[in-house]
């Protein structure tokens, strides 16, 4: 599952010709990600920072957009385009509610199950959904140094 992450974001972005407004500088995501990779090793030795990670993600991105496009086909089956907006923030919790709600799916079908539920399936716990933001950010920020352009503003494009 972790694989498909970059995969799914990936394709999201081409699928959705998705752009970004307001990303902060690359140096304060990248130590942002380096931290949070870090701490996905380390938090069974050192304290657990996931915390302060969030509020980091949400001073870092507070200001950052999201730019996609929706294609629809009218009664002539013409492409009708339409750019939207939202938030950066909400929507990255958003889609780490998917994959944490994917992960249950696939845990209670016996896709896979986790040691704890070895006898008997129970829901994967909410503190595994900060996880995944934080793995979506780190998955992100790779997938969009490789898929795109970035200008000095903090916009970002596809490449084309």
């Amino acid at each position: 599952m972790y694989s498909a992450v970059g995969s799914f974001l990936a394709r999201g972005l081409r699928l959705f010709n998705a752009s970004f407004t307001d990303l902060p500088s690359l140096l304060w995501v990248s130590l942002l990600v380096i931290f949070s990779y870090a701490n996905f090793f380390t938090k069974f030795f050192v304290p657990d920072i996931r915390n302060i990670l969030f509020i980091a993600s949400v001073v870092l991105f507070w200001k950052t957009r999201v730019f996609f496009q929706i294609h629809h086909k009218n009664n002539l089956q013409l492409h009708d385009t339409k750019q939207y907006q939202c938030p950066f923030l909400p929507l990255l919790l958003f889609l780490a509610f998917l994959v944490w709600l994917a992960e249950n799916i696939a845990t209670f079908t016996n896709i896979w199950r986790y040691p704890s539920q070895a006898n008997v399936w129970h829901m994967v716990g909410w503190g595994k959904l900060g996880s995944w933001y934080l793995l979506l950010m780190l998955s992100l920020v790779l997938v969009l140094a490789v898929m795109g352009k970035r200008d000095e503003k903090g916009g970002w494009q596809l490449a084309q």
